[in-house]
């Protein structure tokens, strides 16, 4: 046998032995990290870090619980199955995106979802400029996260008809910026933030609190409405947004009469009383159409839902208002 060979060999032995080694000191470390973590959260909430939950019951049903900031759904797609034990680990916070779930044998889907988080900050050079200092005195960060908690539940029980975290997007917090910039009044950026413009709060005219509450109805929107993963036109994903504020009656002064408009996906205020029209026909439209954007958008949903092509129903929508 090659000398060479043997002193590789006998080299790569002693490499693994070291690796296996230190694994097992990395192991027995991290055992003892963990204990020392699970000792912390006892002495901190006085209780075991390990939170059981038991169900026992028909499940073939959705159940919720809420067990204090938890909110537990189950479902089961296997009515052979009567009743479960669950154990959750509380070390680390659970949040929206970072819903704990469980897929137990066959088809049980567990889902624990922490509440929401609404935050809010307005940026330095913002915050000393006129229109930051609008905000703090005319509106105020209690104001704008107590509305955004009562838009939040607006948009899913009532826009949305999401009863479910199951049927919702999985968003864990709700960030706002006031920031001074030109431009827009406001604009959605990154899933679940909100940069609003302190330029735009300097120079509103007019009962600003009211404007601000208008203007949230359209954003959070943006942040809970599905848009078939970018594929629905923006001037519909707008509309749906404008629709938002029209059915919680901020529509503001100047936005579209019933009629007015030149196309349906004209975008904004016009699509949004388009929108209108249909789930007048059909209740729940909205709702249904979001449902399906969820992955994809084809303009045939309209048809799908409304028994009728968008084209035809648009002629009918002028019709009817003498358009």
């Amino acid at each position: 046998m090659n000398p060479l060979n043997c002193e590789n060999e006998e080299k790569d032995r002693e490499d693994r032995e070291d690796m296996e080694g230190r694994d097992d000191r990395e192991a027995r470390e991290q055992v003892i990290e963990d204990e020392i973590v699970d000792k912390e959260n006892e002495n901190v909430h006085n209780s075991s870090p390990k939170l059981f939950l038991s169900f026992l019951g028909r499940a073939d049903r959705t159940y919720q619980y809420k067990l204090k900031t938890y909110h537990v759904y189950i479902y089961s797609y296997d009515t052979s199955i009567t009743s479960l034990h669950l154990e959750v680990s509380t070390r680390q916070p659970i949040y929206g995106s970072q819903i704990l779930y469980h897929l137990y044998p066959p088809n049980l889907l567990i889902i624990i979802l922490w509440n929401l988080r609404y935050e809010l900050q307005c940026d330095k050079l913002a915050a000393n400029k006129p229109g930051g200092i609008r905000f703090t005195k005319e509106i105020g960060i209690p104001y704008t996260k107590q509305i955004m908690g009562t838009i939040n539940d607006f948009i899913w029980s009532t826009v949305f008809q999401q009863n479910t975290p199951y049927d919702r997007k999985l968003v864990d917090s709700v960030n706002v910026y006031i920031v001074e910039f030109n431009g827009a009044e406001a604009i959605e950026w990154g899933n679940n933030n909100i940069n609003v413009s302190s330029i735009y709060l300097n120079g509103y005219q007019g009962d600003l609190k009211w404007q601000f509450t208008s203007l949230f109805y359209h954003e959070m929107t943006h942040v809970f409405q599905w848009d078939g993963e970018g594929h629905a036109p923006l001037a519909l994903v707008e509309g749906i947004a404008d629709y938002t504020k029209l059915r919680a009656g901020y529509a503001q002064p100047g936005f579209a009469k019933p009629g007015q408009g030149d196309r349906w996906d004209q975008g904004y205020d016009f699509t949004a009383r388009f929108l209108e029209y249909c789930d007048r026909i059909n209740s729940g439209f909205v709702a249904k159409l979001n449902k399906k954007m969820r992955f994809d958008f084809d303009v045939k949903y309209f048809e799908d839902l409304m028994g009728k092509p968008v084209d035809q129903l648009w002629k009918e929508y002028k019709a009817k208002y003498g358009q």
